[in-house]
């Protein structure tokens, strides 16, 4: 696991993501948005530490945070279980009256940040996830942007069809020509 130098910065960008956007539905759609948060340039998840997983890119800091944020009263996490396989289970996450008390003070998402959150909220969990997978590999891996997301789909032969979306997140996150 790595984690950053400074958790406190990826904690309250959490804590202004999910404010921002009121709730949240997954684990994934989470770490997802955070991630491309990061890539287009926002201060709060710059010390933010990803690795690659199933999924795309995982952030041991984020999980942390979130699950000590959920232990203290900040955030609520919902648990929906519908069989007993480790992916068969959904988790949505809201900014609690405690949560939203913590964080006043404290400077918020940017409002170009604010407004990519709005727009990725409305795309299907598996769009940010290819998308944040191309630019984890353009960014991390050092993969041509030209064939990042040939590559991404390579990995997430289930994303697939979410090929188009995805490629326009990847381009604008990371600030390339279309």
């Amino acid at each position: 696991m790595v984690y950053a130098e400074n958790p406190w910065n990826t904690l309250l960008g959490a804590l202004s993501l999910l404010d921002s956007v009121e709730k949240m539905e997954g684990r994934v759609r989470l770490q997802k948005m955070v991630y491309l948060l990061k890539c287009n340039g926002e201060p709060l998840f710059e010390d933010a530490q990803f690795r690659y997983r199933h999924f795309g890119p995982f952030s041991d800091d984020l999980a942390s945070q979130v699950e000590r944020a959920v232990e203290a009263g900040f955030i609520e996490e919902k648990v929906d279980k519908w069989g007993d396989g480790p992916y068969e289970v959904a988790y949505k996450y809201g900014l609690t009256p405690n949560g939203k008390i913590y964080r006043q003070g404290s400077h918020g998402l940017r409002p170009e940040s604010v407004t990519l959150a709005s727009d990725l909220m409305d795309e299907h969990w598996r769009t940010l996830e290819l998308g944040a997978t191309a630019a984890f590999l353009y960014e991390q891996r050092e993969v041509p942007s030209e064939s990042a997301i040939e590559r991404a789909i390579e990995l997430k032969l289930k994303c697939a069809p979410y090929r188009k979306r995805a490629e326009e997140i990847f381009r604008r996150v990371c600030r390339l020509a279309k």
